[in-house]
C-alpha cells in the first residue's frame, strides 16, 4: 500500500507528536531499561497518569515503536528506527544512573546511613536491569562504603 504525500505528512506529524512528549519519553526510558513492562508497571514507574499511558502507549503503538504481543504488556519493537532510539535511551539510562551513583557517593560521609540506603533503594527499584548489568560493582562499593562508614 502506497501513501499519498498528504498520508504520509500526516504519518510523520502524528510520529513526531509521539515521539516528542515527555511522556512517551519516560515510557521509552523504561522500556528500554526493563524491556518489558505491563501497564500497571509502567503507570507506578512513569508516575503518570492512566490516561495519559494509555493515550501515549496507544501513540507510540501506532507510530509502530511499541508492541503488546502479550495483552497489557508493552515491549520496544524491533525495527531499525526504534533499536537506534534504544540505543540511545541506553547511552542516556547509563549517564543518568552513573550520575546519580555518584551524587550518592559524595553524600556518604555527610547525609544519614538511612537517607543513603533509601537513595540507593529507590534507584536500584527503578532502574534495576541496568544496575545489575552495567553498575554492579559500583553499586556493591557504595554498599561496602555505607557499612564502612557505620
Amino acid at each position: 500500500m502506497t501513501l499519498t504525500p498528504l498520508q504520509k505528512a500526516d504519518k510523520e506529524d502524528y510520529f513526531d507528536k509521539a515521539l516528542g512528549t515527555p511522556s512517551a519519553q519516560k515510557i521509552l526510558r523504561f522500556l528500554v531499561c526493563w524491556e518489558k513492562l505491563p501497564y500497571r508497571d509502567l503507570i507506578v514507574k512513569t508516575g503518570l497518569s492512566e490516561s495519559n499511558v494509555y493515550a501515549t502507549l496507544k501513540k507510540l503503538q501506532q507510530s509502530g515503536i511499541v508492541t503488546s504481543d502479550v495483552r497489557g504488556i508493552y515491549q520496544l519493537s524491533e525495527d531499525e528506527f526504534t533499536q537506534t532510539v534504544k540505543a540511545a535511551y541506553s547511552v542516556f539510562l547509563k549517564r543518568l544512573i552513573s550520575q546519580n551513583l555518584y551524587e550518592i557517593s559524595k553524600q556518604i560521609d555527610l547525609v544519614s546511613p538511612e537517607k543513603i540506603t533509601d537513595q540507593l533503594l529507590d534507584l536500584k527499584a527503578t532502574y534495576k536491569p541496568f544496575i545489575d548489568k552495567y553498575y554492579s560493582k559500583k553499586f556493591s562499593s557504595l554498599i561496602g562504603g555505607l557499612i564502612n562508614s557505620v
